[in-house]
């Protein structure tokens, strides 16, 4: 049974979607390095400071957060980070406007479901690895892998995070 046009214009609008999902997954992950980074042991870390770390991180967009990482990621991550910077402004302005035409045959809808699957992979091994790079550091905050499985576990349910505070608290109160 082949899929029909109809079918594939669904599907690489749901394979566009879990692409996207997938970058800013990374792009997620890469800001909480950036966030543990001033932070040389545990008794540094404050809930307000760490919470102030992840607002910033969070308020960049992919390409700051690269610049901001470029002396703090091992050099193999940095440059495979800038293709993937790359890729992923590729996917966020570019994809629709250059692939357009393809949406009018099968042919032209499977190759934007290749183009899409590659870029999945790509995200998806980088983010595997700086997932790894990830944990070691935390590790070094006493973070272990049951504490990161029972938060994953927490988001997972669907327990709703505490949001990140907007203003720093009173001294007295901190």
């Amino acid at each position: 049974n082949e899929p029909d046009a109809e079918e594939l214009i669904k599907e690489v609008y749901a394979h566009f979607g879990l692409v996207y999902y997938e970058s800013e997954c990374l792009h997620r992950e890469l800001c909480m390095i950036l966030a543990f980074t001033p932070f040389q042991n545990k008794l540094n870390i404050t809930l307000p400071r760490i919470e102030e770390e992840l607002a910033h991180a969070f308020s960049l967009t992919l390409g700051q957060v690269k610049d901001s990482l470029k002396d703090i990621l091992p050099d193999v991550l940095y440059s495979k980070l800038e293709y993937i910077v790359e890729q992923r402004n590729f996917l966020a302005h570019h994809f629709w406007f250059e692939r357009i035409h393809l949406m009018f045959s099968i042919k032209g809808l499977r190759k934007m479901l290749e183009d899409l699957s590659v870029l999945s992979e790509l995200f998806s091994k980088f983010d595997e690895q700086v997932s790894d790079y990830s944990k070691s550091k935390l590790h070094q905050f006493d973070l272990t892998d049951e504490m990161i499985q029972k938060s994953f576990n927490e988001i997972i349910s669907g327990k709703p995070p505490e949001p990140l505070l907007r203003k720093r608290k009173l001294k007295k109160q901190e």
